[in-house]
């Protein structure tokens, strides 16, 4: 069964138990980097499956991400430090209209230091 990690608890859970101990099996005909067995808390065996093809389409979804949210985050950091944006207040929206759009935010940190300087990590 394939399934979203964030809209699903049990694959979270099995995620989790994936350590470096665990025994990963390779499957390449079908595609798969590997799979696990690994036991949930309550007993549950579930299989963990890497897939190739997923990981490929991850790589290069997060890498689109990344090129259309940093020259907008740069250009941002760029009017803060020329001194054109100074509230504390406007540069968090402004950064959080950046963010919020296409699930970039989670691949960014993002702080706002006095006086007015605006750190971005990724």
């Amino acid at each position: 069964m394939a399934t979203r990690l964030r809209r699903d608890s049990v694959t979270a859970q099995a995620l989790a138990a994936v350590d470096q101990n665990t025994v990963w099996v390779e499957i390449p005909e079908h595609g798969c980097r590997g799979a696990a067995d690994v036991t949930l808390e309550d007993g549950t065996r579930t299989v963990v499956v890497e897939s190739d093809a997923r990981a490929c389409r991850d790589t290069q979804r997060t890498a689109e991400l990344i090129a259309t949210a940093e020259p907008q985050l740069l250009a941002l950091e760029h009017r803060v430090r020329a001194g054109r944006l100074k509230d504390p207040a406007k540069i968090g929206r402004a950064a959080q209209r950046i963010l919020g759009t296409g699930r970039v935010g989670r691949l960014f940190d993002l702080e706002i230091h006095f006086p007015n300087r605006l750190n971005l990590t990724r």
